[in-house]
């Protein structure tokens, strides 16, 4: 009769739990690198100003985090907003190499790479609601392949794309027509630079957070934005005028991810970020309307609109 491998009795017990505690001991560096996924988000704004990025640090973020971890997985974030990682300009560029694993862009500003995704930009005087500009961007994603095949050759995936304020214009002197906007430089992001080049004014491309000294210096004499520059940026103290334009509320914001590090990923968790990007583009648009009512409302004794 054969002899057993292992002895029987305590012997037998010991031999057993070591060889236990050394086959954990080798899994265990395996379960340690696949248990943490790190990912990278940045912006160009600051969370609290625009309400794409509020939502991103406050939704997106821990709710893909909860959510993920409810599956079995764990995902942490490394957080780059106002520009730290990558600048207005430069966000599909930190995407693409990896700089970022999710990006969150304005075309307006990026222009070259963008074409297509800037397509709000061109039709201005639509919809004032962001709720309707957010369900026609989402419905735009998922019937026009063009669109997001337009971020292919940047190794980009398109998460989501979700709408603005309602667009007005930031004005140091009141104006009384359209005759009295020519000749005025007005700050623009890029492709809303036609808007003003459309009524004789002088388009400067200038992120918003230039715009008070050089409405304060005369490098511009306003710009177009949303009310809610008042408050967020104290532009009401430069600029006492806001000409209510109603250009509408527009598809002015795309989320990216570096689709190499997006086909890495387990399947649960790409489907968790696809989720959650959907709602966080509703939450946008919520958001939005309420903040331009609210920035009207407060700055009436700040500001004239006219």
């Amino acid at each position: 009769m054969s002899q057993p491998l292992i002895p029987a009795g305590p012997s037998r017990r010991r031999t057993l739990q070591w060889s236990t505690a050394a086959a954990a001991a080798l899994a265990l560096p395996a379960v340690r690198a696949q248990a943490e996924t790190v990912l990278r988000i940045g912006a160009g704004h600051p969370p609290p100003a625009l309400a794409y990025v509020l939502v991103a640090d406050t939704f997106f973020v821990p709710e893909v985090t909860r959510r993920a971890r409810e599956r079995g997985l764990n995902v942490r974030f490394i957080k780059a907003w106002a520009g730290t990682v990558a600048k207005l300009d430069g966000i599909v560029e930190a995407v693409q190499k990896g700089a970022l694993d999710i990006g969150l862009s304005v075309p307006a500003f990026e222009q070259s790479r963008t074409a297509l995704l800037n397509y709000g930009q061109y039709f201005p005087f639509t919809t004032t609601d962001p709720l309707l500009q957010a369900r026609v961007a989402t419905r735009m994603l998922k019937e026009v392949p063009a669109l997001q095949e337009s971020m292919k050759p940047y190794g980009l995936h398109v998460l989501a794309m979700s709408a603005s304020e309602n667009y007005g214009m930031m004005l140091k002197r009141e104006v009384s027509g359209i005759d009295a906007l020519k000749g005025l430089k007005l700050a623009c992001a890029g492709a809303n630079a036609p808007w003003a080049q459309a009524v004789g004014a002088v388009p400067v491309q200038l992120p918003i957070g230039e715009n008070y000294q050089a409405i304060q210096t005369g490098l511009i004499d306003g710009n177009i934005y949303f009310a809610t520059g008042f408050a967020a940026f104290k532009l009401h103290e430069v600029a006492k005028f806001y000409l209510l334009a109603d250009f509408g509320s527009l598809v002015s914001n795309s989320m990216f991810m570096n689709a190499d590090k997006r086909a890495a990923l387990p399947r649960e968790l790409v489907a968790v970020i696809d989720e959650v990007a959907a709602e966080s583009a509703v939450k946008i648009a919520e958001i939005s309307a309420k903040r331009h009512q609210d920035a009207v409302d407060a700055n009436k004794d700040k500001v004239k609109f006219i």
